[in-house]
């Protein structure tokens, strides 16, 4: 069964809010920022990538010499 929720404005109703314009300066820093941010998450996926092949590797090689 489908719910409908309905958000309350977060801006009084008295108040109109007033639509913010940048400058293409702010909006590169506003997005270089956004970049690193997110490339941060990933700093690490080349060591965890290597970490991975090794126990690939390791897990291969302990597999044959069960076998």
């Amino acid at each position: 069964m489908a719910e409908t929720v309905q958000q309350e404005p977060t801006t009084p109703a008295a108040q109109p809010q007033e639509q913010r314009t940048f400058t293409q300066s702010e909006m590169n820093a506003i997005i270089q920022d956004r970049l690193n941010r997110e490339r941060s998450k990933y700093a690490d996926y080349e060591a965890l990538k290597e970490k991975a092949a090794q126990l690939d590797d390791k897990s291969f090689h302990q597999n044959r010499m069960h076998s």
